[in-house]
This record gives C-alpha cells, sequence and structure tokens, in this order.
C-alpha cells in the first residue's frame, strides 16, 4: 500500500541541543495550508536543485549513516533540502569552515542575511554557497521518514533528520511561514502540561528523543518507512487512533482501507492480551492531548526503536 509514490518528498531538521537536552520547534501560521497553529521541526519539501547541489561544496564524504528512500539512489538531496529550509526558515546555516564545523546566523551576518533571502526566492540560489563553506551534510543522522495520512489534504514522504549543537542557538524566524519558535525538553513539550500542539509523527519523535541518551542518536535510526492509519470511533466523536506499523489493527495489505470508522468497544477487544499495540491517540481537529500507547512493541515483527540499549538499562 505505501509503495506508490503519492507523496511529496520533504526533508526536516531536528536540531537537539545536547547540552540541556532541548529542541527546536516553530509555530506554522494561522493561514498556513498545512497543519495551521501547529509546531513542527524546520523542514519543507524537496526543490528540483537539491539534488543537483554541487557535492564538491559540502562534506559528503564524511557521512557515515545513509538510510534509503525509495525513488532516489541516495538520501544527499533530503539532507540538502534538509539544511536549506532551515537556513530559509531559521536563519542557521550548517557549514564546515576551515576544516570546523560551525553554526552561522543571519542574526550576525547581514551578507548572509541578503543570502537567505535570495535563496527564499530562488531556491536554486542555495548552490552558492559563500566561498570557503561547505554544506554540512555529515553531520545529519537520518532518524525516521513519515508518510502523511490520508486524513490531509496534502501529503509528505518526509525523511527526518537530527543535527547535535551544544547550545540553544538564536532563531531568526521567517514569518512568512512560521508565527514563533521555542526551545524546550521532548518531556515538556509531550507532557500533559504544554499546551504546544503538534501532529502524531512530531509527538512520537519526541517521545523517542525523551528516551534517547545523546550518545545513543545515530543508533536509534528507523529504517522502514511509517504510514500512520486513521482510525476514528464511531460512538466517541473528536478522537482520532494513528495505529502504527505492528500494531495488532495496522493493515499491511494492499487493498487496507485507507481510513477506517470502529467502536470504542471494538478497538478494545481487538487481539489479545499478548497483540503489539503500536498507536498515537489524539484529539481532533487541532491534535490536542496527543498520547502514545505501547504494548508488547518486542513483539513486533519489524524492530521498534523506542529505546537505545543504553536508556534501557537506565530505566
Amino acid at each position: 500500500m505505501a509503495t506508490k509514490r503519492n507523496w511529496r518528498p520533504a526533508a526536516t531538521t531536528i536540531l537537539f541541543n545536547t547540552t540541556d537536552r532541548t529542541v527546536l520547534m516553530l509555530q506554522r501560521g494561522s493561514t498556513a495550508r498545512f497543519m495551521p497553529n501547529l509546531f513542527v521541526f524546520p523542514g519543507g519539501v524537496l526543490e528540483q536543485e537539491d539534488g543537483d547541489f554541487p557535492k564538491e561544496k559540502t562534506n559528503v564524504d564524511s557521512i557515515l549513516t545513509t538510510t534509503n528512500v525509495e525513488g532516489f539512489e541516495s538520501d544527499y538531496a533530503f539532507r540538502i533540502a534538509a539544511l536549506r529550509e532551515l537556513f530559509e526558515e531559521t536563519g542557521l546555516l550548517l557549514v564546515q569552515q576551515e576544516g570546523q564545523n560551525r553554526v552561522l546566523t543571519t542574526l550576525e551576518d547581514e551578507n548572509l542575511k541578503g543570502f537567505r533571502d535570495q535563496v527564499r526566492e530562488k531556491p536554486q540560489i542555495f548552490r552558492r554557497l559563500p566561498e570557503g563553506m561547505k554544506l554540512d551534510v555529515g553531520s545529519l543522522y537520518p532518524w525516521s521518514e513519515w508518510l502523511t495520512p490520508p486524513t490531509l489534504p496534502t501529503r509528505f514522504d518526509t525523511l527526518f533528520f537530527v543535527f547535535r549543537v551544544d547550545s540553544e542557538l538564536p532563531v531568526d524566524l521567517c514569518n512568512k511561514e512560521m508565527s514563533d519558535w521555542i526551545w524546550a525538553a521532548p518531556e515538556f513539550l509531550i507532557g500533559s502540561e504544554s499546551r504546544i500542539e503538534v501532529a502524531p509523527p512530531q509527538f512520537y519523535e519526541l517521545y523517542r528523543l525523551s528516551r534517547t541518551p545523546s550518545s545513543c542518536l545515530a543508533e536509534m535510526m528507523v529504517p522502514t518507512r511509517i504510514l500512520p492509519q486513521p482510525i476514528f470511533l464511531e460512538d466517541v466523536p473528536g478522537v482520532e487512533y494513528s495505529i502504527l506499523p505492528g500494531d495488532i489493527l495496522y493493515d499491511d495489505s494492499e487493498d487496507a482501507e485507507p481510513i477506517r470508522i470502529m467502536t470504542a468497544e471494538e478497538v478494545k477487544r481487538a487481539g489479545t492480551p499478548d497483540s503489539v499495540i503500536h498507536r498515537v491517540i489524539s484529539e481532533v481537529p487541532g491534535f490536542k492531548n496527543n498520547r502514545i500507547l505501547l504494548k508488547n512493541t518486542e513483539k513486533a515483527p519489524h524492530k521498534i526503536k523506542l529505546l537505545s540499549k543504553v536508556s534501557k538499562s537506565r530505566l
């Protein structure tokens, strides 16, 4: 079912501050066509020119871990798109300069600010990276790949990357696309006291980050594409289940229903005490009060990476 590429390819960057264990999230504007008002990681769709970005202007040779993306020879174009979108939306440019990995900001460099303005107007200009810089594609950790479910009007095939930083970097926000930004701990962002609204993929990845030591990010890459299957409750309005791979209710067949309607009792009675439960439950519209429901995930046919080996020993 998930083999046909009906989704627009996209990439996103999770900036993870390993010192304070916080992440950067941006709030989409109220007039955004896709997920208005929700908090997201910086990112966006691939442009045709991303795959043609000159490799000699990157540190591509330092990439240690890559991931396969259906329809692409490599994840190179996704890495370029992730860093370009991060630059456009936050003013942060991740480069290698004089052999050192650096994070540059438009808040401190007027020339860089002008370059960002040009890139925002014409993404192909990104290939004109200032002299002496190499785009730091090598420091991106492939983290996961999510497909947008059919409940949303626009659908994306999004590759998530993690990039480690050692402080909460200042943001020069692109007000055309975003309305606010925040550095916060994943535990806070998904906690019951948080009023921040995020979609199930972001909620799920924040949950994983909250349980992953900074030293174990590379080993937590999820190699399979994740396509949530929505289930709405016939007798409980305003509740949506995002059923994830491995769950007893997940349908891997070619003719799987894109959206299902069930009663709360049918969902509750599905499977046995030994069945795998792997789902996110949300209040809709707006994806409020997300909760992740997990049970017997170690029995799933495809490994569900919720905990690293180190974090398992600490919990």
